[in-house]
């Protein structure tokens, strides 16, 4: 059976969310990373969803089509993951 990538915190990620904002600091030295609240809900269907549905579902939260939100969705999750805060995880095909 082949598992689905998905999007997960790094192991060393703390978050906290707070009034539609959310906080990110890899512990225990940081930096901290704070997210809007459009790339918090980025991240919050990041870490809900398979990593191939993420970008239909955050266009669905904003009534969007995918092709309006993809180039934006990517270069979040990418961001996160090159600050070693998010990784992408499980099997390619």
């Amino acid at each position: 059976m082949t598992h689905q990538q998905h999007w997960e915190l790094a192991h060393d990620t703390g978050i906290v969310e707070r009034n539609g904002l959310t906080y990110l600091a890899a512990l225990p030295d940081g930096p901290i990373v704070v997210l809007d609240a459009v790339a918090s809900v980025v991240l919050q269907v990041a870490l809900d969803v398979s990593a191939d549905d993420v970008t239909s579902e955050v266009a669905a939260a904003y009534g969007k089509v995918p092709t309006e939100v993809d180039a934006a969705v990517s270069e979040c999750l990418s961001g996160l993951e090159r600050a070693r805060l998010l990784r992408r995880v499980g099997a390619r095909g």
